[in-house]
């Protein structure tokens, strides 16, 4: 009988002994370092707003705000257009605002960089809307105010305003003019004039225009030549308007004002008459004796006495009583009477 035998080969052996080991070690890495636990996912930051910045935004100022610039193209958070980027530039010029400085105003106020996303052009050019104040409409404006406030009749006035050398750039809106006279400028002659320009009640210039007013006043002039000492009658006066910057105090407007009066001085043709160049006519003289009127209510009693001095209309002069040489004052009256009282 023939018995055969069982061969049992190194490649047998060897397969059966690495899968042994390869078992081992798994157990040994599985125990000593066990497989990391599962993360849960993390939840992503909710997109609350989309902007979306306009290439060109035109503002009335002072400020430039999130709306000027940029469209809300999706979500709702209340007020934000009004959200101030920065200041808005000088009337009738231009600046950027790029979306840098967008992401920037909204994480300042509390947006996290996940919460807003800004689209759209990488810039917004912004120009601040603007009026032009002509020069020329500043100074009829202050003209019409002259004319308004001074105290003469505008048909026998000029007023004559420094044009300036320059015209003035203002914000638009509602503009205003206010203008202030120095306190002491009494309308004639040259005066200075302070005004604000204002845009919807706020000042934006203050300016400082010069002008000069001139009256031209009715005074009365003599029509010839006056000698001292004469008479003035009506028919040596007229009227005739000067500018009243020009004149002295003390002329007269009215010639019945002279009528009667008596030439202190020459007066000549087509001169100005004033008060120093004339007098009342002396109506009673020293030693005349005059009659005396003594008023005691309702009753008048007429007397006799010599004046002491000579006297005008209107001035007060003493009298002496001629039986018991008593010294009174009495006022002389145009016809030369006097009256007591």
């Amino acid at each position: 009988m023939h018995r055969g035998r069982v061969k049992t080969g190194w490649n047998s052996g060897r397969t059966g002994a690495k899968a042994f080991w390869s078992a081992l070690i798994l157990a040994v890495l599985s125990t000593a370092w066990p497989a990391p636990a599962m993360e849960a996912p993390q939840e992503s930051t909710p997109l609350l707003i989309v902007l979306e910045l306009r290439e060109e935004a035109y503002v009335r100022g002072p400020e430039v705000r999130l709306g000027d610039v940029a469209r809300v193209r999706e979500g709702d958070i209340p007020r934000i257009e009004e959200l101030e980027l920065t200041s808005a530039p000088r009337p009738g010029s231009s600046s950027r605002v790029d979306a840098g400085l967008v992401a920037s105003r909204l994480r300042q106020v509390g947006f996290e960089p996940g919460e807003f996303h800004v689209e759209g052009a990488r810039y917004a050019r912004v120009t601040t809307l603007h009026l032009d104040v002509d020069r020329r409409v500043l100074a009829e404006d202050l003209r019409t105010f002259i004319l308004a406030e001074m105290p003469w009749d505008p048909a026998h006035t000029t007023v004559d305003v420094d044009e300036p050398h320059q015209d003035y750039t203002v914000p638009e809106g509602q503009v205003e003019i206010a203008w202030q006279a120095n306190p002491q400028y009494r309308y004639i002659g040259r005066g200075v004039f302070r005004g604000e320009i204002r845009v919807d009640g706020e000042t934006v210039h203050t300016v400082t225009f010069r002008a000069n007013v001139e009256h031209y006043a009715p005074v009365v002039i003599a029509t010839g030549d006056i000698s001292r000492g004469s008479l003035v009658s009506e028919g040596d006066l007229d009227v005739e308007r000067y500018p009243r910057s020009s004149l002295r105090s003390g002329v007269f407007e009215d010639p019945g004002e002279l009528v009667g009066k008596v030439a202190r001085t020459s007066i000549h043709a087509g001169q100005v008459i004033g008060s120093r160049q004339v007098e009342a006519r002396q109506v009673v003289r020293r030693n005349q004796l005059v009659t005396v009127e003594t008023r005691v209510g309702a009753l008048v009693v007429r007397s006799q006495a010599r004046a002491q001095e000579h006297g005008r209309a209107g001035d007060a002069i003493i009298l002496v009583n001629p039986d018991s040489r008593e010294e009174f004052i009495g006022r002389v009256q145009a016809d030369g009477a006097i009256v007591v009282e």
